[in-house]
C-alpha cells in the first residue's frame, strides 16, 4: 500500500483533523526549550516550511512529529510489530526482551513453546527454577523468571488475562508498574501491544532520535517524553504501534550510537547529519 493510501486510511479512521495543524488558538505543547531564533537543528527544515516567524518550536510540534512519521513510514513501510501468536505471548516477550536483543528473547519464547507452557496456566505450574532454565537465552534468566511469576500472580488476581486487560488504561498501567521488575517501558509495551490500548512506548531509540532532531534536550524523564507524543498525536493504538516500531527500525538502520547518515530519511532535519 502506498504512503498516501496509508495516511488516507488513517485519516478516515481517526477523523478529518488527524493530519492537520491545530489553529493558533490551539497551539501544540512541547517540553523542549526552544525560543526566538534558537530552534535547534530543525531550523533549516522549519524555515522551509515558513517557520521563521515561530516564537517557539512548540507551535509546530504536532506538525514535526507527523512529518517524522510520514517520512519513516515512506522509507521503511509498515512494520507489523509486535510479533506473537497471542496477547500473552506478547506480554511475556515484553518482559523477556528487557536488557537483551529481540533475537535472544525470541529464542527463549521458542523454548517455552516447545515445552508447551506458553500460557498463563502452563507457566503457573512451573517453579521459577524451571522457568529460568527455559528462558536462559534471554539473559538475566533468574530475575526474569521471578518477574514472570509476579506477572502471572497479577493475571490470576484478575481471573485471567482478559480480566486484567479489561481495566482502564491508567489503572492497568499502574497495576503493571507495581509488579517487581516491570518499569514504564515494559508496562507501556504490554498495554500497547498486548492489551491493544493507546499508551505510547518510549525507549532508547526514541530518546536518541528526538535528541538529535533537537526536539528534546536529552535529560527529560520518561513521563515527559511520553506526554510529548500523546499530547501531539491522535490517541490511536494503531498509530502508536506503527510510530514506535518505525522509530526502533530507524534507530537500528540509521540513527545508531554512531549514526549512519547516508540515505537517512530525516537527514535534512537532523543535527547529526554528516557527523
Amino acid at each position: 500500500m502506498r504512503l498516501e493510501d496509508l495516511i488516507a486510511e488513517n485519516a478516515r479512521r481517526l477523523g478529518p483533523s488527524a493530519y492537520t495543524r491545530s489553529g493558533p488558538e490551539e497551539e501544540d505543547r512541547c517540553s523542549a526549550s526552544h525560543h526566538g531564533k534558537s530552534i535547534g537543528p530543525l531550523g533549516p527544515w522549519l524555515q522551509g516550511k515558513g517557520g521563521t516567524e515561530l516564537k517557539c518550536l512548540a507551535v509546530g510540534t504536532k506538525e514535526v512529529l507527523l512529518e517524522i512519521y510520514r517520512r519513516l513510514l515512506s522509507a521503511y513501510g509498515p512494520q507489523g510489530w509486535w510479533p506473537g501468536d497471542s496477547a500473552f505471548e506478547v506480554a511475556v516477550g515484553a518482559i523477556l526482551t528487557q536488557a537483551t536483543s529481540w533475537k535472544n528473547a525470541a529464542r527463549a519464547i521458542a523454548n517455552l513453546k516447545r515445552a508447551g507452557v506458553l500460557s498463563p496456566e502452563g507457566l503457573w505450574r512451573l517453579p521459577a527454577a524451571e522457568i529460568a532454565e527455559l528462558i536462559r537465552p534471554a539473559g538475566y534468566f533468574n530475575q526474569k523468571a521471578k518477574r514472570l511469576r509476579a506477572f502471572l500472580e497479577l493475571v490470576r488476581e484478575h481471573d485471567g488475562l482478559e480480566g486484567l486487560f479489561s481495566l482502564p488504561i491508567e489503572e492497568l498501567r499502574e497495576r503493571l508498574l507495581a509488579v517487581p521488575g516491570i518499569g514504564p517501558e515494559t508496562a507501556d509495551s504490554i498495554v500497547l501491544y498486548a492489551a491493544e490500548k493507546p499508551s505510547f512506548v518510549i525507549d532508547a531509540y526514541t530518546r536518541r532520535i528526538l535528541s538529535r532532531l533537537g526536539l528534546i534536550q536529552g535529560d527529560e524523564g520518561y513521563a515527559e517524553l511520553k506526554r510529548l507524543f500523546e499530547e501531539n498525536l491522535p490517541r490511536d493504538t494503531g498509530l502508536y504501534k506503527e510510530y514506535h516500531a518505525l522509530l526502533v527500525r530507524h534507530g537500528k538502520v540509521h540513527c545508531r550510537a554512531r549514526p549512519r547518515c547516508g540515505g537517512c530519511p530525516l537527514g535534512d532535519m537532523c543535527s547529526a547529519t554528516g557527523s
